[in-house]
C-alpha cells in the first residue's frame, strides 16, 4: 500500500518539515528540512523527493549566506533576457542542461558563471555580443521595446527602452536636456538600419514625465 510505514507496516507515512540548523563557512545557517512520519509508530523516513527537497532549500541558504544568485534569481534574470534554459546554455555556457540544474538547485554556478549572470541583469544589452559570438539571432528569441518617436527637437529616432538607459538617466538627472551620451554600445540598436548604426555611438537620452527613453539618432 502506498506511504505504508516500512518498519512497523502499521501505520502510514505523514509528510511533515522542520527547520534546521547546519554551519557553512562558519555561519550558522537553517533551512527547512522535509521528512515523513508514520502516524503509529512515529519512525521518521525521508524519501527520495525529501531528500530532493531538502537539498534544494540547503543549498539555497549557502548561495544566500555567500552572496550568490540562488535558484529563483538565475531563473529571473534569464526570463528577463527573454532566453530558453537550452539557448541560455549554449551562449552563457554550461551546456543544454545547465540552466534546468541551476533553476532546481541541483547544481550551483561557478564562481564565473555567477559573475557573468549578475553582469547580465545589470547590463542585458550584452546577451547581444555573446549570441553574436555563437552565432545565435538574439533577436529571435528576446524582443527588445523599439518605436519612433520624437526627442525635444531632434527628428525621428528609435527608442529603445531598457534598464541601461535607466541607469544612464539617473546618473544624469538633474542636468540640462537632451542628454548626449557616447560610446552607448552598438549592440543597444540592434535591428537598425545601417545609419543608424553608424550613429549609434551618439545616443540621445531624454528624462520626461516620469518615463525613459534611449534613441539612436536617425
Amino acid at each position: 500500500m502506498a506511504n505504508l510505514c516500512p518498519v512497523c507496516n502499521e501505520g502510514h507515512l505523514q509528510a511533515n518539515e522542520r527547520t534546521m540548523s547546519f554551519t557553512h563557512s562558519h555561519k550558522q545557517l537553517q533551512a527547512k528540512n522535509q521528512f515523513h512520519e508514520c502516524d503509529f509508530c512515529g519512525t521518521e523516513v525521508v524519501l527520495k523527493e525529501d531528500a530532493r527537497f531538502n537539498a534544494k532549500t540547503v543549498l539555497d541558504a549557502k548561495q544566500i549566506a555567500d552572496g550568490r544568485l540562488t535558484a529563483s534569481d538565475i531563473r529571473s534574470i534569464r526570463k528577463h533576457l527573454g532566453l530558453k534554459q537550452e539557448i541560455a546554455g549554449r551562449i552563457i555556457g554550461g551546456g543544454p542542461t545547465a540552466f534546468s540544474k541551476y533553476e532546481h538547485s541541483e547544481l550551483a554556478p561557478t564562481d564565473a558563471m555567477d559573475n557573468l549572470l549578475w553582469l547580465l541583469s545589470e547590463h542585458e544589452f550584452l546577451i547581444y555580443e555573446l549570441g553574436r559570438r555563437h552565432g545565435v539571432d538574439i533577436e529571435s528569441t528576446r524582443s527588445v521595446s523599439m518605436e519612433a518617436t520624437t526627442i525635444h527637437g531632434y527628428g525621428s529616432v528609435h527608442s529603445i527602452v531598457s534598464r541601461y538607459s535607466k541607469e544612464v538617466l539617473k546618473s544624469l538627472r538633474g542636468s540640462a536636456q537632451p542628454f548626449w551620451v557616447q560610446n552607448i554600445h552598438p549592440t543597444m540598436c540592434k535591428g537598425l538600419t545601417e545609419p543608424h548604426m553608424e550613429a549609434a555611438n551618439e545616443v540621445v537620452v531624454s528624462y520626461e514625465a516620469n518615463s525613459y527613453a534611449a534613441g539612436c539618432v536617425a
